[in-house]
């Protein structure tokens, strides 16, 4: 029976400086068993970050935004009874 670990390490400097980090650094490294491993590294930017933030939360609104919709149109209920 193998065994699953999950590791994550995040390191920044906020601690060493009063201003926040030019750079978030990340590190996943996953283990299943003693023969598969996986190790990630993500770098990015303070802009970045904002930039994928906004992404995904737009993503999101405009999935409910067509959810939304899609239940209340009238042609969906046409569509159930065909």
């Amino acid at each position: 029976m193998g065994t699953f670990g999950v590791f994550v390490r995040m390191k920044n400097d906020i601690a060493k400086s009063r201003s926040a980090p030019d750079r978030h650094r990340a590190k996943l490294r996953l283990r299943a068993g003693k023969r598969v491993s996986l190790t990630l590294q993500l770098d990015v930017s303070s802009g970045g970050l904002f930039s994928i933030g906004v992404l995904v939360s737009s993503i999101l609104l405009s999935t409910a935004i067509v959810v939304r919709s899609a239940k209340t149109l009238p042609f969906a209920a046409a569509d159930d009874e065909a």
